[in-house]
């Protein structure tokens, strides 16, 4: 009897191992996707986007061929 005690826990101290090595993988997966994620909106946000307004004039592009017509 006393055989059979010490074998069940020998059984749930290595179900408890398992179950931690288990989680330390998760965490450890966890912290892999959280790291990625920051590197990700590190770069994603040091970029500053271009003013679409600065790309060309849009006086110079009013002025065009509009003001150039001879009235009827």
């Amino acid at each position: 009897m006393e055989g059979a005690v010490i074998y069940i826990g020998i059984l749930l101290r290595q179900q408890v191992q398992e179950r931690k090595a288990e989680m330390d993988k998760e965490k450890k997966e966890k912290l892999a996707q959280k790291k990625s994620n920051e590197m990700f909106n590190s770069i994603t946000e040091k970029v500053k986007p271009e003013n679409q307004n600065q790309t060309h004039n849009s006086r110079r592009e009013g002025m065009g061929p509009n003001t150039k017509r001879k009235p009827n």
